[in-house]
């Protein structure tokens, strides 16, 4: 081999060792963070309240309120559904009038069936309640309904909110 490949070679050699020199530390230092933690939030939600209506005839009307609470530790959206079986003829004549949360503005048009009713209702933020007014009439106008029933529920539902 010639001197020369012999230089470059050599000069190679020393100029990798040089990069390696640069990118080795001589100190170092680490530390760690321990006990980090991830858990998921709730909702837990808990209603009280029953609506009761007795001897109803056309234009009476009857109002319940409902204690709704997010026991939970996330805030969730409200919703409300009438669920009602029985009689068609007096599910027919049963009309919305008002549905109010914490005594605010009116959340439906008067005058809805109470069979149509699904609505989303607010935010419920986590470890609080609303009060839930629903007040429910009979058609002045119903015909046909005497001496008949309909029971059921009003499924209130908090869902996640997504971001």
């Amino acid at each position: 081999m010639s001197k020369k490949i012999l230089l470059s070679i050599l000069v190679i050699v020393l100029a990798l060792g040089l990069v390696g020199v640069g990118t080795y530390a001589l100190w170092s230092d680490s530390a760690t963070s321990a006990g980090n933690k991830f858990e998921s939030g709730s909702l837990d939600l808990n209603v009280s309240g029953q609506f009761v209506a007795t001897n109803m005839y056309p234009g009476a009307t009857a109002t319940a309120t409902y204690v709704v609470n997010n026991d939970g530790s996330i805030p969730g959206k409200l919703s409300a559904k009438c669920a009602f079986a029985g009689s068609a003829t007096l599910l027919s004549e049963l009309e919305l009038l008002s549905v109010k949360v914490d005594g605010g503005p009116e959340l439906i048009v008067p005058g809805e069936a109470v069979v149509d009713f699904d609505k989303v209702i607010g935010v419920l933020p986590a470890h609080s309640g609303h009060t839930v007014d629903v007040k429910i009439g009979m058609k002045s106008t119903a015909t046909g309904a005497m001496n008949q029933s309909v029971t059921g529920d009003i499924v209130f539902t908090l869902d996640q909110i997504v971001p």
